[in-house]
């Protein structure tokens, strides 16, 4: 499942190589995070990721911790 872009909580950002890259906020954070955090926060369970309305972004990440979630 791809994150919504028109959810408050995510925008596409240009990269230097001119490629979007989506941005994710953390329930509670102030500060903007990457596509690849986002996803490295998912796989390391980070506790707000329990809150986040993206957690169920879990197509990315390796079958094992898709199932642990």
């Amino acid at each position: 499942m791809e994150p919504d872009l028109s959810a408050s909580s995510t925008t596409p950002l240009e990269s230097p190589l001119g490629k979007a890259e989506l941005r994710f906020r953390c329930p509670g954070e102030s500060e903007e995070i990457s596509d690849s955090v986002h996803l490295a926060r998912l796989s390391s369970f980070y506790h707000k990721c329990r809150l986040c309305e993206y957690r169920s972004d879990l197509s990315r990440l390796a079958p094992v911790q898709q199932k642990q979630w």
